[in-house]
């Protein structure tokens, strides 16, 4: 499983039907958090998303609308009877001000914080692994120093060959043992992995790119990625704006796909001022075909990707 839920895909301020960054990826290691804008918390709940399994929360950089819900979310998770340590990455000067949001709200937390501050990276850097992911944080172009995450899946399984065995009278509880690269002996017969088992399917990743400037070597960091996440606060008619504000243009997010080499884009980080945005994605799409819109609330499979292009 390798999923990605958008919680918001508003830049700056709330719209009635889109939130502040926040975005939860729900994968076969765990569930992590990427961002927390103000109402992170109640887009969780409205979405129904379970998060038993939070393993680790990074923060791309320390503005308002990426930030103001995560102490907050931590509080909640203390109410919760969480227990299990929590990692949280992200940038210089977040530890001290959540700290010190706890203490003046007096919330005590029951469980253990592992805070890894991040400085403006240079090149990109693995910061977070499991058995089957590894999580690399990336530098981007800002006004404060901000990081993007890439996310890389690592030893996938082999795959069944199902038609073959159905020829035989395998029990399904053998098949795990198949896959895990081992032979099966069952009622005098023997089960060859190699006889019933394809190569793994290729290892699946996604890059979140936050509030940036277009630079065309930060595609480098996230180069041949399956599904790429590139804010693209304007239309290309407010480039000049967004270079003041070190933001990028739909029209630049699908120049860094392109430059990537990516499969999929989805754009995000809207600014209020579009209400409609089907001209965000015509722009992008002139460009690169297969981009698509962040939804809050929809689940974006990485595994069915096709289904979300339109």
């Amino acid at each position: 499983m390798f999923k990605v839920c958008v919680l918001g895909s508003s830049a700056a301020i709330p719209m009635f039907n889109r939130g502040l960054s926040g975005q939860i990826i729900i994968h076969d290691s765990g569930t992590y958090l990427i961002d927390c804008g103000e109402g992170t918390q109640f887009q969780i709940q409205k979405f129904k998303i379970k998060l038993k399994n939070l393993k680790a929360i990074f923060i791309s950089h320390n503005h308002g609308d990426h930030i103001l819900g995560l102490p907050g979310l931590l509080s909640t998770l203390s109410m919760l009877e969480r227990t299990e340590p929590l990692y949280i990455f992200g940038p210089e000067g977040l530890k001290d001000w959540v700290l010190q949001f706890l203490n003046l709200s007096q919330s005590v937390l029951k469980y253990e914080v592992i805070w890894t501050e991040l400085p403006q990276l240079q090149e990109k850097k693995l910061i977070y692994e499991v058995d089957k992911l590894s999580i690399y944080a990336f530098p981007l172009v800002h006004r404060v120093a901000c990081n993007g995450f890439y996310f890389l899946e690592k030893n996938k399984s082999l795959r069944l060959d199902i038609q073959k065995l159905k020829e035989k009278k395998l029990p399904k509880e053998y098949y795990p043992i198949l896959k895990s690269a081992q032979d099966v002996e069952f009622e005098n017969e023997w089960y060859f992995y190699k006889d019933y088992t394809l190569p793994p399917n290729p290892p699946l990743s996604y890059a979140y790119a936050s509030d940036t400037l277009y630079q065309e070597s930060i595609s480098k960091n996230f180069e041949n990625t399956h599904f790429l996440y590139h804010e693209a606060t304007f239309l290309v008619n407010e480039a000049e704006k967004a270079q003041i504000t070190y933001h990028s243009t739909a029209k630049q997010a699908a120049l860094q796909a392109l430059n990537s080499h990516a499969k999929y884009l989805m754009l995000g980080h809207f600014s209020a001022r579009y209400f409609d945005l089907k001209d965000l994605l015509l722009e992008a799409k002139q460009i690169f075909p297969n981009s698509f819109l962040a939804f809050d609330g929809k689940f974006y499979d990485l595994n069915h990707l096709d289904e979300n292009v339109s």
